[in-house]
């Protein structure tokens, strides 16, 4: 039971490939109506986990982007390098993601903020300007009006 718990999520990704991919087979040709896809994956990077996922993705010559939690980047920078160097897309998720802590108040948020994006530059060995974020648990009934307009004076844009 453990281990169908745990490819679970492996096999929903590699689910939502194959219809992806027969999708865009079967919409080459299609008007700009047409709806877009984005996969996205949140609290990594996750050994084992992130790494199927990319080799899924890399079959698939599929993109993504990874929000990335500071604290998970230690003894994991390979995998982050690797994010990076396929060319999938960064975000920022925190980087203790601690509710009580992050929740405090639009400060305390936007510090974990930069301290995620400090982690990840030091592991890339670059100095990314990462404005896309998400917040642990989702924004609706933590995002006011004055955390919105804190977030926007740094030029932060939200993806939930």
């Amino acid at each position: 039971m453990k281990k169908f718990i745990y490819l679970l999520p492996t096999l929903s990704l590699f689910l939502a490939l194959i219809f992806i991919t027969n999708c865009a087979y079967a919409t080459e040709n299609t008007t700009p109506e047409e709806k877009t896809v984005y996969l996205t994956f949140d609290d990594g990077p996750t050994p084992k986990i992130t790494e199927e996922l990319l080799d899924i993705l890399k079959e698939n010559d599929v993109k993504a982007t990874f929000f990335i939690v500071g604290k998970e980047i230690k003894g994991r920078e390979a995998i982050l390098k690797r994010i990076y160097e396929e060319g999938h897309g960064i975000g920022l998720h925190t980087y203790s993601h601690d509710f009580k802590k992050i929740y405090q108040s639009a400060d305390a948020f936007i510090d974990e903020m930069d301290q995620d994006l400090n982690a990840i530059n030091e592991a890339l060995g670059t100095s990314l300007d990462i404005k896309a974020i998400r917040f642990p648990g989702g924004s609706a009934g933590r995002l006011t009006k004055q955390w919105l307009e804190a977030l926007n004076q740094k030029g932060y844009q939200i993806y939930d």
